[in-house]
């Protein structure tokens, strides 16, 4: 066997082997889930899945309570957003076969956290997963996003991300209640259908025509409006060209046409809801202070003039002083006339002491006993009277009667503080000695007095008791 055929091979073996060396995989390609098995599959089906008027009839989504609604603010939304971020332009890891179409699911660690249906007019609809829960957090449609806690419907929010009034819930709770449902079912069938690995190229061309699709269903939108306008009765005004649209080019339409007189619409109804709510409000303050003011006014006015408190404005102060001295003048006036009746009022009569029975009236002896015990305290209040009269009497006369002498007499005082002023006596020295004489002669006598009546009412006999 000749070489060189042998030599020809062996390069073509070579350049095949170097020729997919050169071949490196994209790094955004995703890797199938662990445990799944998943095979290779052509380009994405375009079978779309069911918009939200076609869905099979479920119950509607409960509503969660109001405060857990007025905490939650942007909070789902915003975590759905963030998984958005993070996982940006990579494509799902794998496909499967459900009612025609092919749902797609981002996993990690084999836990599924988002899925994606694509619509019709090249919409998506959206679900969101914490951990590979069973139940979604949050579901967004072309129009609309629902926030759920363990099956019920907390948030709603427009295509913006903006929270709408609690009040418009209710008409979305049907909607809400039937992506539930289509959730649970995405769920089970992932669970058992055969998985698909999602090439990046096909995915980038799903999203291409995705995109189109946008664009061209905003197009027909836009030109349905401006037909609409121009139609409208009574109005011949033809839409204006924009300011910079270049001659021979068509403008780009702008982006999800038709939706702002639905938001219009939305906010008006948000409004005029406020606006209610604040009419009830007012007409119930209204009442309640017609109905405090009729109680004020039935309320029975006091007869006295109630003291001004220190707390009165400054512009009043002229007549918080005339109803004080008012007030303090009635006073008054009451306090006279308790006086007066007090003075009127019939006094009881005195009542006599009470004789005991048989008493004997007063006897000479007891009179004349009476009358030493009075004459006792006479001679007492004698005795002290000399005492305190002659020293009454004794000062004096060491004062002179002269104003110039009693000066003179002042000034050698502060000379002379230690030497006594001539003619002054001490009463003490010479009347002490009398009026004690005195007054123990009289204290005597007063004795002696005494003891004579209490003999003679011993010796007088008692008159006999007349029956």
């Amino acid at each position: 066997m000749s070489l060189k055929p042998l030599l020809l091979l062996s390069a073509a073996l070579v350049t095949l082997t170097l020729a997919a060396c050169d071949q490196k995989p994209d790094p955004r390609a995703a890797a199938p889930p662990p445990g799944a098995e998943v095979v290779e599959t052509a380009p994405l089906d375009e079978t779309l899945a069911p918009e939200p008027e076609d869905l099979p009839p479920a119950p509607p989504a409960p509503l969660a309570p109001a405060s857990q609604t007025a905490s939650s603010g942007d909070r789902y939304w915003s975590e759905a957003s963030q998984v958005d971020d993070r996982y940006d332009e990579a494509p799902p890891e794998y496909g499967y076969d459900y009612e025609g179409g092919e749902p797609q699911a981002w996993t990690e660690g084999g836990r599924i956290l988002r899925v994606l249906e694509r619509l019709s007019n090249g919409g998506e609809r959206w679900y969101y997963y914490r951990d590979g829960a069973d139940e979604p957090y949050f579901i967004r449609d072309p129009d609309y996003g629902y926030g759920y806690d363990r099956g019920r419907l907390v948030m709603v929010y427009d295509r913006q991300g903006r929270s709408l009034d609690r009040a418009l819930f209710q008409d979305r709770q049907a909607y809400a209640g039937r992506y539930l449902a289509r959730s649970d079912a995405l769920r089970a069938a992932a669970a058992t259908a055969e998985k698909r690995k999602v090439k990046l190229q096909a995915w980038r061309r799903a999203e291409d025509r995705a995109d189109a699709a946008r664009e061209k269903a905003a197009a027909a939108a836009l030109k349905d409006e401006r037909a609409r306008d121009r139609d409208r009765p009574g109005d011949d005004r033809t839409t204006p060209p924009r300011s910079d649209q270049k001659p021979g080019v068509t403008p780009k339409p702008d982006p999800a046409p038709g939706t702002d007189r639905q938001d219009k619409a939305e906010r008006k109804a948000a409004r005029q809801a406020e606006q209610a709510r604040e009419k009830a409000n007012t007409l119930a303050d209204a009442k309640a202070g017609a109905k405090a003011k009729a109680r004020d006014e039935a309320r029975p006015v006091p007869a006295t003039v109630p003291r001004a408190t220190s707390a009165a404005p400054a512009g009043d102060s002229a007549a918080a002083t005339a109803a004080n001295k008012a007030a303090r003048k009635a006073r008054q006036d009451e306090k006279a006339a308790e006086k007066a009746r007090a003075a009127s009022a019939p006094k009881p009569a005195a009542t006599p002491a009470a004789t005991p029975a048989g008493t004997p009236p007063a006897t000479p002896a007891a009179k004349a006993d009476a009358a030493a015990r009075q004459k006792a305290k006479q001679d007492r209040r004698a005795a002290r009277k000399p005492a305190s009269s002659a020293t009454a009497t004794a000062a004096p006369a060491a004062t002179p009667a002269d104003p110039a002498a009693r000066q003179k007499a002042r000034q050698e005082k502060r000379a002379n503080p230690g030497k006594a002023e001539p003619g002054a006596t001490p009463a003490v020295a010479t009347s002490a000695a009398p009026v004690t004489a005195d007054a123990a002669a009289a204290r005597q006598k007063a004795r002696a007095d005494k003891k004579a009546a209490r003999a003679a009412k011993t010796a007088t006999p008692a008159p006999a008791l007349q029956l």
